[in-house]
């Protein structure tokens, strides 16, 4: 008789011989991200002074709220630095890569009929599902080795072996929580797109109470999985048992998930859609109108979530004097400038965060475009009464009013609050056109996706790199002391950093039009090219 895990390791090669190259470059990515940065630092933060200096100035509910609270604050050594500035946001990603992995080889493989055809062979009932475990076990595994081992060989002051295995054991639990959390979505949901957005939700949600928890509320610190990892107190106290925590509820949550997925049929989902109006409205009748309805919940998710991110920042602004004050270090990474406050100045910082953050679900929006070629849904729309620039449309036209609605909410977020908190401040149509100052930068970067997938559509994941470059130079170009031309390689480095330099027409009007040029090119690509499967 035929166990229900036969063949599970088959599959697993098979997936791993598949997905080789994608597999490979998050495990080289987030490895040379964190080996790198920590390299640089003996020759960023010379002696203890500069160390300790450094350290009064994370201590602030805005860096809290980004990076976590810091632990080994007052013997600020190369490790406490790397597991403060580094280790939450590393989980982070970790925590987004096991989502866009497990449902690629859960409910993705389903949606596109992979999964029937391997299980219409003589494979195990959840052997599938294994295979995704054993992967997603083997690449959380690899990733948290290949950190501590890296770290490790460094040998700097700080950063010894117990605490670099523990940093690697942290990395390892984020991937393999995430991973079960995920496998449960991919049984509740029908599609690969639900799927993953409730799993992204979770992973950023889970990151905003743990935020909330380490601003003001400490008990939703224990609500959250990123609080118990880095409550572990990694290269300080590296404490074990907030590490059981998340590695119990790993366990749990993959039970589950296994014990949903036996208990339905392959391609259904345990949550059923409702159904849909017998005639479509006059909206759908168009493709932009469908795409804005297909895209409609995920819009509302990240305004809502933008908008809490820029309340978050707002709220902490009246301290921002209080705590940034006397730090002699703060000179280097907010020099004075005469007649604005400290508040002023970081307010600078913060909107180009957020026009980042905003940015994500706008490239999201095009970058679907490219997802639905390789599952050949393109070629029988544009066979159709549905021209090439009609069909690009659909996309682009939405990923612009995207951008306009995200940056806007977040802007609002921000100005809402810092009116709230700041007496005697600035009123809200200052905060909030600051904030859209970096619309034309945010349609530069849709309009360098959209000629992606005009001339280059197997390139297009570049644009992510180019993302996550561009905020690498804006967050810690002033800690690592990048030189001042590296910021002329992202178009956010091309905006007026209002309000400590004053907004000026010619490098927005040059924004956009370098915007219109990206995409009046992703036209003319888009039009000859051949459509592409896979």
């Amino acid at each position: 008789m035929m166990s229900p895990f036969d063949r599970t390791w088959r599959l697993t090669r098979l997936l791993v011989r598949r997905d080789r190259i994608r597999l490979t470059g998050w495990l080289f990515g987030i490895t040379a991200a964190t080996v790198l940065t920590a390299a640089a630092f003996p020759g960023l933060y010379t002696t203890e002074a500069e160390r300790q200096q450094l350290a009064l100035s994370m201590i602030n509910p805005a860096v809290t709220a980004l990076v976590g609270p810091g632990h080994g604050l007052d013997n600020y050594t190369y490790g406490p630095m790397m597991a403060h500035q580094m280790l939450g946001l590393t989980a982070l990603i970790v925590a987004v890569m096991a989502v866009l992995l497990t449902v690629r080889y859960t409910r993705a493989d389903e949606e596109e009929g992979r999964t029937e055809m391997v299980r219409a062979l003589a494979v195990g009932r959840s052997a599938p599902l294994m295979s995704a475990l054993l992967v997603m076990t083997l690449l959380s595994g690899a990733i948290g080795f290949a950190n501590a081992v890296g770290l490790g060989l460094l040998g700097l002051e700080g950063m010894d072996w117990t605490g670099s295995l523990h940093y690697g054991a942290v990395l390892t639990l984020t991937g393999l929580f995430f991973t079960g959390i995920t496998l449960i979505t991919a049984q509740l949901a029908e599609t690969s797109r639900a799927a993953s957005g409730m799993a992204i939700i979770a992973a950023v949600g889970a990151y905003a109470v743990r935020a909330v928890g380490d601003i003001s509320l400490d008990a939703f610190t224990w609500f959250s999985p990123f609080g118990w990892l880095l409550a572990a107190e990694t290269y300080v106290n590296n404490y074990v048992w907030p590490l059981l925590l998340p590695f119990a509820v790993s366990v749990a949550a993959v039970a589950l998930g296994a014990w949903l997925a036996a208990g339905r049929d392959v391609g259904s989902g345990l949550l059923h859609p409702k159904a849909g109006r017998d005639h479509a409205t006059r909206s759908l009748l168009s493709p932009i109108g469908l795409q804005l309805r297909l895209q409609r919940t995920s819009i509302l998710v990240w305004t809502a979530s933008l908008f809490l991110l820029g309340v978050t920042y707002g709220s902490v602004l009246g301290d921002i004097d209080l705590f940034f004050s006397d730090i002699d270090f703060m000179e280097e990474f907010l020099p004075a400038v005469e007649g604005l406050s400290l508040t002023d100045q970081f307010l600078s910082v913060l909107f180009v965060i957020m026009a980042i953050m905003a940015s994500v679900p706008a490239v999201m929006q095009l970058t679907k475009l490219r997802s639905e070629e390789k599952k050949q849904r393109i070629e029988p729309i544009v066979s159709l009464a549905v021209s090439r620039d009609k069909l690009l449309s659909s996309y682009v036209v939405p990923a612009l009013l995207t951008s306009v609605v995200m940056l806007s909410a977040t802007s609002a977020g921000l100005g809402a609050a810092a009116i709230t908190v700041i007496e005697d401040g600035r009123p809200f149509l200052d905060y909030y056109g600051a904030g859209m100052m970096y619309l034309p930068a945010v349609l530069v970067m849709t309009g360098v996706a959209a000629l992606l997938i005009g001339w280059l559509p197997a390139w297009t994941s570049i644009v992510w790199g180019y993302l996550a470059a561009s905020f690498v130079v804006v967050y810690m170009g002033n800690l690592f002391q990048f030189p001042d031309w590296m910021d002329r390689l992202t178009p956010y480095g091309y905006v007026p950093a209002v309000p400590v330099e004053a907004a000026a027409f010619l490098p927005a009007a040059g924004l956009i039009t370098v915007a219109l040029l990206l995409t009046a090119g992703a036209y003319m690509g888009f039009r000859r090219r051949d459509l592409q499967q896979g």
